[in-house]
């Protein structure tokens, strides 16, 4: 691309970008080495590292952090706190969520907030809270908040929904060998390693698919499937007391319905900050008010019963508390 003369200094008008809007320049960044348009909008306290090019159209929030040799060309919205990694070229059409780090090269993005880009995403839609890993490949697909692909996979022309692991080695196919046909993963899944799905497969919500599966018809919710011969007879066992809830796989007492069960995991997620490695640690964390118990515990023992005392929506209970030391 041939750069227009607006992006290059005129120093007098870049200096004045540079005071108003409280832009530093590190590590040898400075007006005459980076691209800037004077129309692009960038918020205060942002971060500039040699070699940024950034065009006309782009608009930035405050203290974002876009690296050495980064390229933003087009109509291009980027929200607060975004890191842009070195040398990433971001072009088209789109947006980039808050909080959000990208470390791959991305056209027409559409990045929830949150979220860690580090793989192949090809129009593709990511919704708030992803993580996708550097050996991952997603194209024309969208895949809901909260879902995990942080090992080599490939998810093609699907529909993946919320809070679903996606393990190593998975292959999501668009096509059952005659024709490319569209696939739907539900929330809450659990794809286990090495699993292969054909094309325009459905997987309800709550499944669990054993590793190394070949999964060629479809998965109701609730159920566990095994299939790990191709062309086998599929083994599938429905289970409507179980439920895989941030990595545990709950043998329930009591069946809680799906409805409250989002309810409750959207609740527990805003209770720990929205942070998932502290939902996950509060889950196996004693609380004294449940009688020393872990949420995953009375969750398993009395189901949606003790949801308004793990929430701290009952009168009786008290936030934050923990066992006393022995």
């Amino acid at each position: 691309m041939r750069l227009n003369t607006s992006y290059h200094a005129d120093s007098q008008t870049l200096q004045r970008l540079h005071e108003i809007s409280m832009i530093r320049f590190v590590y040898g960044a400075d007006l005459q080495n980076c691209f800037i348009d004077t129309s692009a909008q960038i918020g205060s306290g942002t971060v500039i590292w040699p070699g940024v090019t950034i065009a006309e159209g782009v608009t930035i929030g405050k203290n974002c952090e876009i690296g050495k040799g980064a390229i933003i060309i087009g109509k291009i919205r980027i929200g607060d706190n975004v890191k842009i990694g070195h040398g990433v070229k971001i072009t088209g059409e789109g947006y980039v969520g808050y909080n959000s780090e990208i470390g791959h090269d991305i056209e027409n993005p559409k990045i929830g907030g949150n979220c860690k880009i580090e793989g192949e995403v090809i129009e593709s839609i990511i919704a708030d809270y992803c993580e996708i890993g550097k050996d991952a490949k997603i194209k024309r697909s969208t895949v809901g908040s909260a879902t995990k692909a942080k090992h080599k996979c490939g998810i093609r022309d699907a529909d993946v929904g919320c809070c679903v692991n996606i393990s190593v080695d998975v292959e999501i196919l668009n096509s059952d060998g005659e024709s490319k046909k569209r696939t739907t993963i539900g929330n809450y899944v659990f794809l286990g390693g090495r699993i292969e799905i054909i094309g325009g497969i459905t997987i309800g919500d709550e499944a669990r698919i054993s590793a190394r599966s070949l999964v060629n018809e479809d998965v109701s919710a609730g159920t566990y499937f095994v299939n790990m011969t191709p062309g086998a007879r599929l083994t599938t066992k429905k289970d409507n007391a179980a439920w895989y809830l941030e990595g545990n796989y709950l043998k329930l007492q009591c069946s809680i319905g799906t409805k409250y069960r989002n309810l409750f995991h959207t609740k527990a997620f805003v209770k720990c900050g929205h942070n998932t490695k502290t939902l996950k640690e509060w889950l196996k964390t004693p609380i004294v008010h449940m009688g020393g118990r872990t949420p995953i515990q009375c969750i398993k023992e009395e189901g949606e019963n003790t949801f308004p005392c793990l929430l701290d929506e009952c009168k009786c209970s008290k936030p934050n508390e923990k066992p006393a030391a022995k």
